[in-house]
């Protein structure tokens, strides 16, 4: 069985900022590249991209299945770029994006589309795409109707254009929906993260097999360690009740109402602080938290498991409805349970367990106003248990095991 993964995405443009392929893996170490003779100098493969770590636990759970992680690269190279990355072989291809407004961005890229039909044509694999709604897959998918290959399309946190229609009335973005449901004819099989997508497709696409799929962290590299041990490492009294979130300093993650609410608390609760860890100075609420008190930690220079170890509580309040109703649950919530930290986050609308275990993770907090008071309860409950619901559900060794036993299903379907 071969398995050709494709990241329906380029990389991240910040990575163009970087001189040097050193100067970004300095920074970003789970990196490797090539060096170029020519603008852009470098080109780089990341570990860190679902494709490659779903890929690494394949490998090792199933090393008669080959696995390919592909991805589109932008119009900064001119050809096909392949490394071999901790065994597994990943190629980048050129590709063109044009932004339309409203629309949004129309992507192609004709030498993976070639390689990916020469590949269909020399031997029996599976496509698996890492992302959906893209405009990208969209187009490969219609240029495969003649082709009997098994497809499985993993959703990773786009949506529908038709929720633009809905939620912003975006009339536009109809057309790609209009695309997308021809696209959705070649699937063999639709994975999503997101409760609200699965019962959308439920309700309209009844003849597609969809499966609410979630990804996961390795356990083992998030031990439990007790706070105070946490706490005495980072130099942070252990009577001091923290307060945490990882990420960019932005409004996607409504970084702004996690400075308020802190703000909210500290007036009667001086031992309260807040954590705010991974971003940049550049970032649109950079200046604010640090105008309130809350201790910035920049993205490089840190051991994260540390922060989420310290923690009394975890935030990532979504507030934008379409973020909240397909963002899935998020990594950095399973990385806080995992540390033996509770949540407080709208994303627990997508956790696939039971009411019960819901409670010994967190808390949904609802209206953005009503955060502060969802953090104090979480200061005066016990969360003994969240690490074990978590692991339940979210350890990507056992979800690993799940995929290869859905990819032994869609080759026999087929």
């Amino acid at each position: 069985m071969k398995v050709i993964s494709i990241l329906t995405h380029t990389p991240n443009s910040t990575i163009y900022e970087y001189k040097s392929p050193e100067a970004y893996t300095n920074e970003f170490p789970e990196t490797e590249y090539i060096k170029l003779d020519k603008k852009p100098f470098w080109v780089g493969f990341f570990k860190k991209d679902w494709h490659h770590q779903w890929g690494s636990y394949l490998k090792k759970m199933a090393p008669e299945i080959e696995v390919e992680c592909w991805r589109p690269y932008g119009n900064k190279i001119d050809r096909i770029f392949e490394k071999e990355v901790d065994g597994l072989k990943h190629k980048i291809f050129p590709s063109t994006e044009l932004t339309i407004k409203k629309y949004g961005t129309i992507e192609r890229s004709h030498s993976l589309l070639k390689e990916l039909k020469k590949e269909i044509g020399s031997q029996k694999i599976i496509i698996h795409f890492y992302g959906s709604h893209t405009n990208l897959q969209i187009w490969i998918l219609n240029r495969l109707k003649s082709f009997a290959v098994p497809v499985i399309v993993q959703q990773l946190g786009g949506w529908f254009g038709y929720f633009d229609y809905i939620y912003n009335k975006n009339v536009f973005r109809l057309l790609n929906y209009w695309h997308e449901k021809k696209a959705l004819n070649q699937i063999s099989l639709y994975l999503t993260a997101s409760v609200i997508e699965r019962d959308f497709l439920a309700a309209n696409f009844p003849k597609i097999q969809k499966y609410l799929f979630l990804n996961g962290i390795d356990f083992d590299e998030f031990p439990l360690v007790e706070k105070k041990q946490a706490k005495q490492k980072l130099g942070i009294a252990f009577e001091n009740k923290i307060i945490l979130y990882v990420g960019r300093y932005n409004k996607t993650k409504s970084v702004d109402l996690i400075i308020q609410a802190f703000k909210k608390i500290e007036k009667d609760k001086p031992d309260v602080e807040l954590y705010l860890v991974g971003g940049y100075e550049t970032d649109e609420f950079y200046q604010m938290g640090k105008n309130a008190g809350a201790k910035m930690i920049l993205k490089s220079g840190y051991s994260i498991r540390d922060y989420y170890a310290a923690a009394d509580v975890y935030l990532m309040p979504i507030t934008e409805p379409l973020v909240r109703d397909f963002g899935g649950f998020g990594i950095a919530p399973i990385e806080a349970l995992a540390c033996g930290t509770p949540i407080v986050t709208n994303n627990l609308i997508h956790f696939p367990g039971s009411e019960e275990e819901r409670k010994k993770l967190g808390i949904t907090f609802g209206r953005k106003e009503n955060l502060a008071e969802a953090i104090e309860k979480v200061f005066t409950n016990e969360y003994t248990e969240c690490r074990q619901v978590a692991k339940k559900y979210f350890d990507i060794n056992s979800n690993s095991n799940k995929l290869i036993g859905l990819y032994k299903s869609v080759t026999k379907n087929n």
